[in-house]
């Protein structure tokens, strides 16, 4: 063959490997910059996800705190449920007898109409 083929054929791989390299390099330094957004990523992720993870933490504490004054306010408000004043006044109000123990015969009250009432009824009618 012609020394012309034999240097237009070297040329030609010669390109190919040439534009292999290039496209390897320029493949490596774009992963090279997806992991660096990447790991960015993580990071900024892994920080909130720390934040997070105290805010929780310290909302788990306002929370048994806010329970332990719950409980507080029961017991406090229990003992003046049970103050000795309060008692005798239930027991006098529960001795006193109600006015009427007991539903008329027919089951209806024993009430007239107020005469306020009435005054308003005669206006309608007039």
């Amino acid at each position: 063959m012609n020394p012309f083929v034999w240097t237009l054929i070297a040329a030609v791989v010669a390109s190919l490997v040439l534009q292999g390299v290039l496209l390897h390099i320029v493949h490596r330094r774009r992963l090279a910059m997806q992991r660096a957004v990447l790991q960015r990523t993580q990071q900024a992720l892994n920080s909130r996800l720390e934040k997070t993870k105290h805010q929780i933490g310290q909302l788990q504490i306002d929370l048994s705190e806010a329970r332990l004054q719950l409980k507080r306010l029961g017991r406090e408000t229990a003992s003046v449920r049970a103050s000795p004043v309060r008692q005798v006044l239930e027991h006098e109000l529960d001795e006193i007898p109600a006015a009427r123990s007991s539903l008329p015969i027919n089951g209806f009250a024993d009430t007239q109409p107020s005469q306020q009432d009435t005054q308003y009824g005669n206006l309608l009618l007039e």
